[in-house]
């Protein structure tokens, strides 16, 4: 597959034919717009957080109080990105049918909440209007296996000791 079909279209990156409000683990990374190292900083490979990070840390531990059928497993905010395993499920009542009350959202809705939301607060804590927070778009993978759940929960804990080799330090 190639990156572009045309000059004026990017392809998904998504997993073809897989239906992103399925149950599973799902490893996130989003960056800020141009990898601005405005969430805080590392220092003594700790990371130090700020306003706009603090801000963003009650986000994104309220995101199951919005979005029911996720679970935030694992995360840490970065300089300039963040990393998530987020988990959705059904919610199943008894026997396999899954409860009739609430909505099953997807990956992508719930991403695009965290940005939403987050952009929306930031800009008002820095007085601007529609000022674009995000980079457009975010990675995802789907977890496939316990082993490669175990391998990116110790990425994302060791992710400050690690910032200068991180592809994301600018």
């Amino acid at each position: 597959m190639t990156l572009f079909k045309n000059r004026y279209r990017i392809e998904s990156i998504r997993y073809k034919g897989w239906d992103y409000s399925n149950n599973g683990f799902y490893f996130v990374t989003i960056c800020t717009k141009n990898r601005n190292c405005c969430l805080g900083e590392i220092i003594s490979n700790k990371f130090v957080q700020n306003d706009l990070s603090v801000m963003l840390n009650e986000i994104i531990v309220r995101l199951p109080t919005h979005y029911s059928n996720c679970f935030v497993d694992e995360y840490i905010i970065m300089p300039n990105h963040v990393h998530m395993i987020l988990k959705l499920y059904f919610k199943v009542e008894t026997g396999l049918k899954p409860v009739s009350t609430g909505k099953q959202y997807s990956l992508c809705e719930i991403i695009r909440g965290l940005k939403t939301f987050s952009a929306r607060g930031i800009n008002e804590k820095q007085n601007i209007i529609g000022h674009n927070f995000w980079q457009r778009g975010y990675y995802d993978r789907i977890i496939r296996n316990v082993k490669e759940y175990w391998t990116i929960k110790k990425y994302i804990q060791d992710n400050p000791k690690n910032w200068l080799k991180d592809r994301n330090y600018i």
